[in-house]
């Protein structure tokens, strides 16, 4: 940068002193004994600089260039004319060496015309795609159109639309909400539209059938709208005659004017449940087999066909827990007083 010296009260004239000039780099440059500081272009990389006292300016200019030419920085720091560009003319990269003045190169079915400053390329007839390659056969070549012809097939249908450039495939012959099957052609048939609940369950060897799951014993199902639910329920039975075997996970109801035998079911499991509830006059009593017994708080039953567990009032309840598979329950739970043999 230039400093104005100032001499005495006022601003120096025109013609005054420079004390320094500061680049972006090296020191700063003082003038010499008769007051110059010369500002020189470096000729060796191109730059020359003119000076003109009359209107006090300096002009820097890039010499030793060419015409028109793409110029290249070099190891000098100067620059070197790569050469005057013909029509259509690229500066091509080449590694480790100056770029290189060249033209495209046409490839198979392109042609490249090369005018001022312009380069046009066009794809000749028979161009563009040459093969189609599916996941199966061989691949597919134009025909003496440069066409390829897309056919759909077993229930695919394809549309065409050249004003787009596109070719957009569908599913063709299914009915709208129906559940689609594979078929031994390759192609789809449709199930059926399934109602609330209903799923496709299979058939061994043949196509599956929509239905909906049956609810067995101490189950029930609730179909919705894409919904299933299913829940655990309690079976209860209404016993009218004197005597009735009974079944885990069962619930019983001893109705009659006299005393109603109910007897322990042969075969259950840990953690299964019997209930007993009275409703007629005369009552109920719990049968046992061999082995069997139930224990009542700190009571238990004679183990056996000897033992039973009785109501003393008709309306009495006993809740039963099975805690040793097929010989041992427990009362968890019921009402009233019972009767321990």
């Amino acid at each position: 940068m230039s400093q104005i010296t100032n001499f005495g009260m006022g601003i120096v004239p025109p013609g005054s002193i420079v004390e320094f000039l500061t680049t972006n780099s090296g020191g700063p440059v003082g003038p010499d004994g008769a007051n110059n500081i010369n500002v020189l272009g470096n000729t060796g990389n191109n730059i020359t600089g003119v000076g003109n006292p009359g209107t006090n300016t300096l002009t820097f200019s890039v010499s030793g260039t060419t015409n028109h030419s793409l110029q290249l920085g070099n190891s000098s720091g100067s620059l070197t004319s790569l050469g005057v560009a013909g029509n259509g003319f690229l500066a091509i990269g080449s590694v480790g060496a100056d770029p290189v003045l060249a033209t495209l190169t046409a490839g198979t079915n392109i042609t490249i015309t090369n005018g001022p400053g312009s380069i046009k390329i066009d794809a000749t007839a028979g161009s563009g795609i040459q093969t189609v390659t599916s996941n199966a056969g061989g691949a597919v070549s134009a025909d003496g159109g440069g066409n390829i012809t897309l056919i759909g097939g077993n229930n695919i249908t394809g549309t065409g639309n050249p004003g787009t450039n596109t070719v957009t495939y569908s599913v063709t012959g299914t009915s709208n909400h129906q559940i689609q099957i594979g078929n031994a052609s390759g192609s789809l048939t449709s199930l059926g539209a399934a109602i609330n609940g209903q799923i496709p369950i299979g058939s061994t060897l043949n196509d599956p059938v929509l239905s909906t799951i049956t609810a067995g014993s101490g189950v029930k199902i609730t179909n919705g709208p894409g919904s299933i639910s299913i829940a655990a329920i309690f079976p209860w039975t209404e016993v009218f005659a004197a005597s009735a075997g009974m079944s885990a996970n069962n619930g019983y109801i001893s109705n009659n004017a006299g005393l109603v035998t109910l007897t322990l079911p042969l075969g259950a499991n840990q953690g299964d449940i019997i209930k007993v509830a009275g409703k007629g006059a005369g009552g109920w009593l719990i049968a046992q087999n061999a082995g069997q017994s139930i224990i009542v708080g700190s009571d238990i039953t004679t183990v056996g066909a000897g033992g039973s567990l009785a109501s003393t009032n008709y309306a009495d309840g006993v809740t039963l827990l099975c805690i040793t598979n097929n010989t041992t329950y427990e009362v968890v739970g019921g009402i009233g007083t019972v009767t321990v043999v």
